[in-house]
């Protein structure tokens, strides 16, 4: 696994900029690192979006993982089924 180190020099800034500055790097650091969160929250949002105000926001990310789950359990059945027992990564993995 490669790994990208940022380095990042703030001179002369006050401090309560230089505070949101360490923040701001944090959160861009975060998003480079992991840019599948930006699209779950995006998932979730759009289902909010969706479901209106019936649901509270943690309803819905409760409802979003559970229907993922569900949804993958299924796949990997239907792959075992078409091939002979075996999912499509299993498949992949001895080629």
């Amino acid at each position: 696994m490669d790994y990208t180190v940022y380095i990042c020099t703030v001179v002369n800034t006050p401090m309560n900029n230089l505070n949101k500055t360490k923040e701001d790097i944090f959160a861009n650091s975060i998003h480079q690192m992991f840019p599948e969160q930006e699209h779950e929250n995006n998932t979730i949002l759009r289902a909010k979006q969706i479901l209106g105000d019936k649901y509270s926001l943690e309803d819905v990310k409760a409802m979003v993982a559970s229907y993922e789950y569900l949804i993958n359990k299924w796949l990997e059945e239907y792959e075992k089924k078409i091939f002979n027992g075996e999912t499509l990564k299993e498949l992949l993995a001895k080629l």
